[in-house]
């Protein structure tokens, strides 16, 4: 393998590792270090970690080498709500445009079982990729596909006095427990917006949608439209 075929497997096996949080977030780390455990030339490895310092997984030092980025807060509440905007906008589109047959595989997805947290999490992206698949709209996927790439590091990151720790080391003191995500709540969020759509109730499809981005807002209050905002507004 030559080339850009190469620097195409580096880049993809590297985006990976990262979102499955396989590169720790507080080690720097070099091109050849890179090279190394990707098993190539520094040059693939310097032109993939090049592409995703562009697309916001690394950040650079110079004549040092490169760090995992985290997201801030204000970004993972901005790329949530993107996503959550553009995935609705799936959700009609999928209804009118896929079958129903097309729309029930998705259950599919929910019935895989997982002991690694992170597949598990990382089944979730999958999920809402697939999703926006049945959409038939390529630019709303490539868009939602990234956005939940970026987000996966910080969602996934561990809790530390109750809130997403999005540092670069561990804390000198005090407890640090890893996140806590309730997959069994989230798996039956999907398979009611699977049924939603599939029977093309998409008000009902939306609710558990929102409700999927943001599980403190209750449900009545969103089917209700009593968020205290218009970003569930359906």
């Amino acid at each position: 393998m030559k080339g850009k075929d190469l620097t195409e497997r580096v880049y993809r096996e590297i985006k990976k590792d990262l979102m499955l949080r396989k590169i720790p977030s507080s080690e720097l780390f070099s091109e050849q270090m890179l090279a190394d455990r990707y098993h190539c030339s520094r040059t693939p490895a310097r032109e993939a970690a090049g592409r995703l310092v562009a697309e916001g997984y690394l950040n650079k030092y110079p004549s040092r080498g490169y760090i995992v980025r985290l997201p801030t807060e204000r970004e993972m509440y901005e790329m949530r709500y993107c996503c959550y905007t553009l995935e609705r906008t799936a959700l009609g589109l999928a209804i009118h445009n896929a079958y129903r047959e097309e729309l029930l595989s998705l259950n599919k997805l929910l019935d895989e079982e997982y002991e690694d947290p992170d597949l598990a999490y990382f089944s979730n992206m999958t999920f809402h990729y697939e999703l926006a698949k049945l959409s038939g709209n390529q630019i709303i996927v490539s868009y939602i596909e990234r956005l939940h790439g970026l987000m996966i590091r910080g969602e996934s990151a561990p809790n530390y006095r109750g809130s997403a720790y999005l540092g670069q080391s561990m804390p000198e003191s005090g407890e640090f427990h890893g996140a806590q995500r309730n997959m069994e709540m989230e798996r039956e969020n999907h398979r009611k917006i699977v049924e939603a759509m599939a029977n093309s109730d998409l008000r009902t499809a939306v609710t558990w949608l929102c409700h999927d981005y943001y599980p403190d807002l209750p449900v009545e209050k969103i089917s209700a439209g009593e968020t205290g905002g218009d970003f569930c507004a359906i």
